[in-house]
């Protein structure tokens, strides 16, 4: 072939991946945008709570006592909100860009990753094209996109670091390549705690390395200096970094380390391009067939008299495949050990979504070759697809929260006269929200509603330590006793317990057996008027409305 038509032929090739490309970008945006208005969740009213502070010092101060993140995600929400206002749209809206723009970070991700040589350069963008698209339908990415919490952002910034921090297995970086790597790994410092983790790990790595040409001039040892100090800007912040280490996660108890297996199941399981359950199984069945397959790769090498495993520590490729991999597979094992849930912490997973798009993408071309790619791709992407639809599908069919009818039915005038009570605690803070910011109710026309622990909960967020510490007030039901005569005199005629269906409990909050203990208080004295349950797609509500007047 002549040098005219291989450079048309190139050009026809790179123009075809960009359409895919943009394509995948607005399936991903579709899929991400039908969520952008289905309401907040616990999370989320916390984060508005934030950006509503007035001024900077009581915004830092709101971050330090009721979150348990750096301040750059608040920050960029809070300018938005000032300038559009405060809604579940707006809330959402940095989050879908976010989660928007991941999707060909993740192309080029990969490609950096999987190397791009003339001779592999359409195999490479095959690899980064199917990771783009996993990107793209993951449903973990999907939900975190339209969240108001920090992951969306760390997703991109982390991405932005490991494209940033690979220059170095490629040559000589420059001053300004060096100053980028610092400005992006300071940003997902401030975004999120985790990043502490995921730079020391590349900062271990870049030691680590060695060229396969042993060339002074291509050490990664370099990226040393803008990733450490990446993590010194942290110390202005250190103080609220301990305050919040030493809060702890009072809400739940410890995950148990034999359960070692499914957590690390389920998180690997959490961040494929398929719905969780499947995911789970998938994973559970390839572990097995790894198992069983191990002892006769082990007697092959052993006849080879080879070793069973060589890592390629000279290898640009591999370092950048490692470097991932050690983030994705640490992160598996450590998060789900704070929580109780059945899939662990995925919350923390979702940043890392782009790494195992862009593994998988590799793994599965690598493996499958010929008819057996072809018959795995014609499978597995629609599979995936259809796995996205159906999940955003649910999610869209209703309200995240049921907390946003009842507010509408507050605002419309259905509760007259009536003293809320919510339970848990936080429940309060989402109702709050919603009867602000979708209700559109004034001050003069809010509600009197307590906490069911904490009497303030109803009306403002509080702190852990003093959740915790109304948990375990003696008497808690005499005391709310006192509030709710209080009531009465005011002309309240009715007592409605707004309780989360979910239920949870642990050491220092047991607030399943202190609700319970409430609601058969109130039983006891009050006769229930009605009951409902005001479904969400992520939290329910069971209403129940108790006559305080015969």
């Amino acid at each position: 072939m002549n040098q005219p038509a291989q450079e048309n032929e190139k050009r026809t090739i790179s123009r075809f991946t960009l359409v895919l490309l943009v394509a995948l970008c607005l399936l991903g945006a579709l899929l991400r945008a039908v969520l952008l208005n289905i309401g907040l969740t616990l999370d989320d009213a916390c984060t508005a709570s934030v950006v509503e502070a007035q001024n900077l010092a009581e915004m830092v101060r709101r971050i330090k006592e009721y979150e348990m993140s750096p301040p750059l995600y608040f920050l960029a929400l809070k300018g938005l909100v000032t300038m559009a206002g405060i809604n579940s749209v707006t809330m959402a809206l940095p989050s879908f860009i976010f989660g928007t723009l991941t999707i060909p970070l993740t192309y080029l991700l990969t490609l950096t990753m999987v190397g791009s040589k003339h001779d592999k350069q359409t195999e490479a963008r095959a690899c980064a094209l199917l990771a783009a698209f996993f990107q793209a339908v993951s449903p973990l990415a999907i939900i975190y996109s339209h969240e108001a919490r920090t992951y969306s952002l760390a997703g991109l910034l982390l991405s932005l670091v490991l494209l940033l921090y690979w220059q170095y297995f490629q040559g000589p970086v420059a001053r300004l390549g060096a100053v980028m790597l610092f400005l992006a790994a300071t940003a997902l410092v401030y975004t999120h705690y985790t990043a502490i983790f995921y730079i020391g790990i590349l900062m271990v790595l870049c030691l680590l390395y060695k060229d396969a040409e042993a060339k002074p001039s291509r050490a990664a040892a370099p990226a040393l200096l803008p990733l450490a100090l990446s993590l010194t800007t942290l110390i202005p912040w250190l103080p609220v970094l301990l305050y919040h280490k030493n809060v702890g996660t009072p809400w739940a108890d410890p995950t148990p380390l034999s359960h070692f297996a499914h957590v690390m199941a389920g998180n690997l399981a959490a961040m494929m391009p398929l719905p969780v359950v499947p995911s789970y199984l998938l994973v559970l069945v390839s572990a097995a067939a790894g198992l069983l397959t191990l002892p006769f790769a082990v007697i092959k090498k052993m006849r080879g008299k080879a070793p069973l495993f060589r890592p390629q520590l000279n290898s640009a490729v591999s370092f950048k495949v490692m470097s991932a991999l050690l983030i994705v597979l640490i992160s598996c094992a450590a998060y789900g050990y704070i929580t109780p849930y059945m899939f662990g912490y995925v919350r923390y997973l979702s940043p890392l979504v782009p790494l195992t798009s862009a593994l998988l993408a590799t793994l599965l071309l690598s493996v499958c070759k010929g008819k057996l790619r072809k018959i795995v791709l014609i499978c597995l992407l629609p599979a995936c697809l259809a796995g996205s639809f159906w999940e955003v599908r649910l999610l869209a069919e209703k309200d995240r929260s049921g907390l946003r009818q009842i507010a509408r039915e507050i605002s419309a005038g259905r509760y007259k006269d009536a003293v809320f009570y919510t339970a848990p605690d936080f429940v309060g803070m989402i109702l709050d929200f919603y009867l602000k910011h979708d209700a559109n109710l004034k001050a003069g026309q809010m509600p009197l509603v307590y906490g069911f622990t904490c009497p303030e909960a109803g009306t403002r967020p509080i702190k852990h330590e003093e959740d915790v510490a109304w948990c375990q007030v003696k008497d808690l039901n005499q005391l709310h006793q006192k509030l709710i005569d209080g009531a009465i005199e005011k002309g309240k005629t009715r007592l409605v317990l707004i309780r989360d269906t979910y239920k949870p409990t642990s050491k220092f909050m047991p607030v399943k057996e202190l609700g319970d203990s409430f609601m058969q208080h109130l039983a006891s004295r009050y006769t229930i008027e009605t009951t409902g349950l005001y479904k969400g797609s992520a939290a329910s509500y069971e209403v129940t409305v108790f006559k305080l007047k015969n």
